[in-house]
């Protein structure tokens, strides 16, 4: 059953309680459906994502953006396949707290709170300064995507990332991450890096969603 059918039912029921002799009519049932939904969309608006992840395959047809997850505070999961795709649809689903945990661990190590592509790009400069900056870019690799992920710290909860606010946004944009994660075993925040990339794709492909539109 879902979350907006509790709602309702749980609001009804308290209705016939106060009432048991008020005759509900049809415009009666659509407010409180309409109240449903509402508190629902306000439990799941903008101010409550937590984080935001795609994986564009540098497809023409992805110009605009190819599959995408969104993850809010509660645990709630929404997924969208483009048309294009054989799974094209919005489904959702729900994330155990446990889930949550595992999920924001990795999202909250330090290392990957202060990524920077630039930084580590130096480091690999000095670990391998034979290598050069072009030979690093798996420009030539097959269907290497970019991963972007877009999170707020503070959010769930609060790792005075930034500013400290709830607003202040980590963004993370990796070309060939999968490539780069097995030319560099010992570095870190790519090895991090790359388990989130792995978790946040198997939320995609989870047997529990439930098709919403």
């Amino acid at each position: 059953m879902s979350a907006k059918l509790q709602l309702s039912l749980y609001l009804l029921t308290i209705l016939l309680f106060l009432h048991p002799f008020h005759a509900f009519s049809f415009q009666d049932m659509e407010e409180l459906s309409a109240f449903s939904a509402a508190s629902n969309n306000h439990q799941h608006h903008s101010e409550t994502v937590l984080l935001h992840y795609t994986e564009k395959q540098n497809s023409l047809r992805e110009v605009e953006g190819g599959a995408s997850l969104h993850i809010y505070i509660d645990g709630y999961v929404v997924v969208y396949y483009p048309p294009y795709m054989r799974r094209a649809g919005t489904y959702g689903t729900h994330l155990a707290p446990s889930d949550m945990e595992r999920l924001w661990a990795l999202l909250s190590q330090k290392h990957i709170l202060e990524l920077s592509r630039e930084t580590l790009r130096q480091r690999l400069d000095v670990k391998d300064p034979s290598q050069d900056e072009l030979s690093r870019t798996p420009s030539t690799v097959a269907n290497a995507s970019t991963t972007l992920i877009e999170f707020y710290p503070n959010r769930y909860k609060s790792t005075d990332f930034g500013d400290g606010s709830r607003k202040a946004m980590k963004e993370i944009s990796w070309h060939g991450l999968k490539w780069d994660a097995s030319k560099y075993p010992d570095i870190d925040e790519i090895q991090d890096l790359a388990v989130i990339q792995q978790e946040l794709s198997a939320i995609m492909h989870r047997p529990d969603l439930q098709k919403i539109e």
